[in-house]
This record gives C-alpha cells, sequence and structure tokens, in this order.
C-alpha cells in the first residue's frame, strides 16, 4: 500500500480519535468493590469507573520460600474467607533502580521486592453472561534480571477497555530465576529455568480460572518485550506450554538469542564460578542464605544468570527446534524500535575513520557494494550509516524468522518498525529507543511524562487497536484500521504517519544473503 493511500484511509480515523480524547480525558476513578471466585478461594477486586474490573496480587504459585526456593512452581494454596487484590504484590528479587535512562520511572518497578512475589494481575470488563473475552498475557522485560508486573506502563485497564482481559506476571529473576547447579540437577533431572517454569504455571493457572473474569482459555495470547518477548520464543518451543496459548507476540526480542543459550553444563559451571567468587563451601550453604545476601552477591558478580537449554522445559535452542520444526505454529506479531541500541552512550558516534576501519574489516572483499549501501563521507554521515546498518541487522534477523516461520505453514505473521521517535527534547539522543513502543502499545501515554503530541495520541490509539485485534482474532486489522498487511517481505512502521513498506530493500536482502 504506497503511502499517500495509507494516509487518505486513516484521516477519518484520526479526527474520531481526536474528538474522542478532547470529550474524555478528564474521568475520576471512582471505584467499588466486584468478588469473584477463583480456584483457590474468594478474591475481592475494584470496579473501576471506565467499566473495567481490576484484581492485582493474586497468587498463581505457592511463594517459593525455604524449601521452595530452586524449585519447580508448587501449586498456591487455598486461601479461607475473602482475599482482597486492591493492590501489586512485590516484585521478585532484584536491584531497585528505578531510572536507568532512556527508561524512566515509568518503565521501573515502583514497589518492593520479596522472594515471596508468585502473583499476576488481571483487569477485564465487567461480566456479562454469554460473553467471553479474549485474553493477553504479558511478560515483563527486564533482560531477566528486573521488572515486574507492577510497572506502571502495564497498568491494562485502557487495553480491557477494547474488549480483552488483560493479565499481567511476576517471574522469579537473576539468582532466584535461573541457578542451575549438579545438585539440583540431580535431585530433579534439571535445573536452572525457574522462572520460566513460573511463565508456564501463571498460563496454567489461567486455563484453569480466567473464565471466572469472563476470558475464554481457548483465546489466549502470549506477549512480552525485550527478555519477556525472548521468553516467548522459549515458550513457542517448549513441549511444556502446548496448548496453553493460542497465539503470540514479541517485541524487541532477539528469536535467535536461542541460539546464544548456555548449555546445562555451562550453567552448572557458572554457579560453580559464583560460589569460588564468593569463597561459599557448599551449594548448601548457597541454598540457606538469605535472600537479601543472595541478592547483594548476584548485585556485584561480573556474569548474569539466564535461561539454559535443560532439556526439559527447552530441549534444543531455539534456533534448533525451529529449524527442525518443533514449534507451535501459531499467529504471530513481531517487531522492533528503530533505534533499540541508543541506550549505548557510543550510539550513532561513530567516527568516518572507525566506521570504515570497523567495516573494512567485517565484510572484507563485500566492503565495496557495503559502501555503496551505506554511505558515509564524514562524520556525521557514519553516525547516520552505523544506525542504518545496526537497525537493518534486526530487520534481517526478524525476517529469517518470518521467512521460516512462512516455510513452516505458520502464515498468520504480522511485523512492524517503531519509527516513532519519542518527543524527549531533553534527550533526543534515545530516538525510537528499545521499549518506546511500550506507552503506544498498552495506550498509556498518560503515565510517561514525555512532551506527547496529538499525533502520538492518535498512534497510541491506533497501535493498541491493532494489538487488541490481534488478541481477539490472530489479525490485527479491522475495516475501521489502515491494512496490515501479512509478513512474507512487508511490515508496518509506525511513524506519523504510519505505513507499510519492504522489511529490507531488494538491493540490501541480496547483498545480505549474499553473506
Amino acid at each position: 500500500m504506497c503511502e499517500a493511500s495509507t494516509r487518505k484511509s486513516i484521516v477519518p480515523y484520526i479526527v474520531i480519535l481526536l474528538l474522542a480524547w478532547g470529550l474524555g480525558v478528564n474521568l475520576t476513578q471512582a471505584e467499588t468493590t466486584s468478588s469473584l471466585k477463583i480456584e483457590s478461594g474468594l478474591i475481592e477486586g475494584l470496579r473501576l469507573e471506565s467499566g473495567i474490573e481490576s484484581y492485582k496480587g493474586i497468587p498463581f504459585a505457592a511463594p517459593p520460600l525455604d524449601s521452595l526456593r530452586w524449585q519447580a512452581p508448587q501449586p498456591a494454596k487455598a486461601w479461607p474467607g475473602v482475599r482482597k487484590a486492591h493492590s501489586f504484590g512485590p516484585s521478585c528479587m532484584q536491584a531497585l533502580t528505578r531510572r536507568y535512562l532512556p527508561w524512566t520511572e515509568e518503565y521501573m518497578i515502583s514497589n518492593g521486592v520479596s522472594e515471596d512475589c508468585l502473583t499476576l494481575n488481571v483487569w477485564a470488563p465487567v461480566r456479562q453472561q454469554g460473553k467471553e473475552y479474549a485474553v493477553l498475557v504479558y511478560i515483563h522485560g527486564g533482560a531477566y534480571t528486573g521488572g515486574g508486573s507492577e510497572v506502571s506502563l502495564y497498568d491494562g485497564e485502557n487495553l480491557a477497555k477494547k474488549g480483552l482481559v488483560v493479565v499481567t506476571v511476576n517471574y522469579r529473576l537473576g539468582v532466584f530465576g535461573f541457578l542451575a547447579h549438579k545438585q539440583l540437577s540431580k535431585e530433579q533431572g534439571q535445573s536452572g529455568n525457574y522462572g520460566l517454569l513460573d511463565n508456564i504455571a501463571a498460563l496454567q493457572w489461567v486455563q484453569k480460572n480466567i473464565a471466572a473474569f469472563g476470558g475464554d482459555p481457548s483465546r489466549v495470547t502470549i506477549a512480552g518485550q525485550s527478555a519477556g518477548a525472548r521468553s516467548v520464543h522459549y515458550l513457542s518451543v517448549s513441549p511444556l506450554a502446548k496448548g496453553l496459548f493460542h497465539q503470540l507476540i514479541a517485541q524487541s526480542g532477539p528469536w535467535r538469542g536461542g541460539s546464544e543459550t548456555a548449555s546445562l553444563t555451562q550453567a552448572e559451571k557458572l554457579t560453580e564460578d559464583y560460589l569460588d567468587a564468593w569463597a561459599i563451601e557448599s551449594f548448601d550453604a548457597l541454598r540457606a542464605m538469605p535472600a537479601d545476601t543472595l541478592q547483594a552477591l548476584n548485585m556485584d558478580f561480573s556474569r548474569r544468570f539466564l535461561p539454559n537449554i535443560d532439556g526439559y522445559f527447552l530441549p534444543e535452542s531455539v534456533e534448533a527446534l525451529y529449524t527442525q520444526g518443533q514449534v507451535h505454529n501459531l499467529p504471530a506479531l513481531t517487531g522492533i524500535t528503530a533505534d533499540e541500541g541508543s541506550s549505548n552512550p557510543n550510539y550513532g558516534k561513530q567516527s568516518l575513520k572507525d566506521f570504515g576501519t570497523s567495516t573494512r574489516e567485517k565484510f572484507g572483499k563485500h566492503y565495496p557494494r557495503f559502501s555503496q549501501l551505506y554511505p558515509a563521507t564524514n562524520d556525521r554521515e557514519a553516525g547516520e550509516a552505523s544506525r542504518q546498518l545496526a537497525r537493518d541487522q534486526g530487520l534481517l534477523d526478524m525476517l529469517r524468522w518470518l521467512r521460516l516461520r512462512n516455510a513452516q505453514g505458520a502464515k498468520n505473521n504480522y511485523a512492524y518498525l517503531m519509527a516513532r521517535v519519542t518527543p524527549w527534547p531533553e534527550y533526543p539522543q534515545y530516538a525510537a529507543f528499545h521499549s518506546s513502543e511500550l506507552p503506544y502499545v498498552f495506550n498509556n501515554l498518560h503515565l510517561s511524562p514525555k512532551k506527547w503530541q496529538d499525533e502520538d495520541k492518535v498512534l497510541a490509539e491506533l497501535m493498541s487497536d491493532y494489538w487488541a485485534n490481534f488478541v481477539k482474532t490472530g489479525n490485527p486489522n479491522s475495516s475501521a484500521l489502515p491494512h496490515w498487511p501479512r509478513a512474507s517481505e512487508e511490515m508496518m512502521v509506525f511513524a506519523v504517519p504510519s505505513k507499510v513498506r519492504a522489511i529490507l530493500s531488494n538491493e540490501k536482502k541480496i547483498f545480505w544473503e549474499a553473506l
């Protein structure tokens, strides 16, 4: 679809949305309570003036304390009476970083942390007899060391208003979520992927309980961004996840990251190095440590605890399983931001000399063609060429994944590039940074204190509508929206205006395929 036709088709949509925005922003949230019964007992949530009910801090598994530390999650115990679900539970153990540019406070947890953290939150339209809503289960990012379902940008009210049940989940992080050890592997047959097993437990909870909130357990979409997207890719190949979800959304998460996943042996060796680094005499001594002590040691350790190929949750690497066709072939929506690496202070700042030296060395005999596709005659152009190179490599990775899925018969794939630069005049260098699509997808611009323009408000409605449609049907399109084609070689570029274009130009595809 050409840019002109896209702009024409979106004009009536923009006018309607701007009128709606102007008429309806200043609503107060007069809250009343609402109760329902789930497997573990009665819970009391809040009914918001918007017509959405919220239930927060619901245990989906037993607290992973004492003997349950470094164990697969166990079922949540029943409680007597009515459990109030008015506020979030604590986030899982992590460093309390409240701001780390470009990620300002709305991207970070603002509550406390605890080992007792396996809770989830639900936003749902007021229940109607005979009506079931599609379900979105969102897995937060944070490099497997941080983040939580309490992050304000993940508030599910505005997406739920579009006719969804929205669930956000906590999962164990860092040393608590991904430590593997020979003693654990001997006891359990595998070890280390406890955070991913927490996601499985949350999805099992959804299957058993979401109907009580008006959700349809046969229409569950898992979504995540960054490490959350990587978790989506792991879940898409794990035999333990089969049947627990029906569509997937992966935002800014490298699918081929699975090829970098450590083996169980490597993960066990990392724990031995951890013990040696702190002169801890035995694994039992580590097991007995208070959570705060473990977290402090984890913060000072030079390496991260991450998922591993344990032969149980993850039989082989994601890439190997995709290549073998061992993947849940479900509708998928995926994309990246235009400036994923802009948090690096050197992003886009290569000099002409350094850019030429590094790319000549990298591309060798292909350098003459590379220099035609990514030309630079001065430092400014070299910086822009380096940014475009990074962007294209991300798009190339996405294109390869889509081609592989299409070849295996998974045709309902949709790709995007988030190119809208966050209006943030104080820090223009971050541009369309990693995570910058989140306020738009959740339609929560009001929770992020940036210099939002009317165009951003329209874009947030557009993107959240696409995401909601995809959750409902496996297709982001509707008659009210500009058409987003299935991804073969094309993607939607979210900008002002948004438009469809090739993921990579033919010239660049030929170049990269030659490599």
